[in-house]
């Protein structure tokens, strides 16, 4: 139990941590075309549908190899579903959406899953 708490902590904690020391009024918006200058990349439009696509179709893979990966292995794996199934919901969110109790409730899971998962990762450093 004392695991799961932890991990719920450390998925929480930098959540907290940003919403205390970034107020709004600090925070500048950079348009596309003054980001594309600096990042060099002007002409690449990637739609983030293709993005979702992309972790999904990655996801399947690992999800194929996982029983055939060590115990690390299968903990990447974890944070790659974690990825793909949350991807949807954070994509919802950026463009205005509004959280259901469902989407709460999947946020909490893969959280909770990802903490667990980085906790198992780091355990051995």
């Amino acid at each position: 139990m004392k695991k799961y708490i932890a991990a719920a902590l450390l998925v929480i904690a930098p959540m907290a941590a940003m919403a205390e020391t970034a107020p709004e009024s600090t925070m500048i918006e950079v348009s596309d075309a003054a980001l594309s200058e600096v990042s060099g990349q002007a002409s690449l439009n990637i739609d983030p549908a293709q993005i979702i696509a992309g972790l999904q179709q990655i996801n399947s893979f690992a999800n194929i190899i996982k029983p055939i990966l060590p115990s690390q292995g299968k903990q990447v794996v974890n944070l790659i579903n974690v990825a793909a199934t949350t991807a949807p919901v954070i994509n919802n969110l950026v463009n205005g959406g509004k959280l259901s109790p469902a989407d709460i409730g999947l946020l909490v899971k893969n959280g909770l899953t990802a903490g667990v998962a980085i906790g198992s990762l780091t355990s051995g450093l």
